[in-house]
């Protein structure tokens, strides 16, 4: 159809990528709770920093985010053994007590 300025229809033949050597999310996952891989920051940086700073007027190094985390992976071990001791399969609130 020369109206729409059509030329041939056509397609370049293309594979997709190979699926890559790297772990899937779960292993990630599982690698995390092992211990076995890098650590994770578990709080928003800019709204601890911003708390800190409404509240005190004082600065906020880079480790706290860190030691934080540390911190809250500590209590939400806890709770998931609270939770499992009581038979449950969803951590809640009355976990952390």
């Amino acid at each position: 159809m020369p109206l729409y300025n059509h030329r041939e229809s056509w397609a370049l033949e293309n594979r997709s990528p190979k699926v890559r050597d790297t772990e899937s999310t779960e292993e990630k996952e599982l690698d995390m709770t092992d211990g076995n891989t890098e650590k994770e920051v578990l709080v928003v940086a800019s709204k601890l920093k911003n708390y800190i700073r409404a509240k005190s007027e004082m600065n906020t190094s880079a480790a706290v985010t860190d030691v934080l985390s540390d911190k809250i992976r500590e209590l939400c071990d806890q709770a998931i053994e609270n939770a499992k001791r009581d038979g449950r399969k969803t951590v809640m609130d009355r976990d952390f007590g």
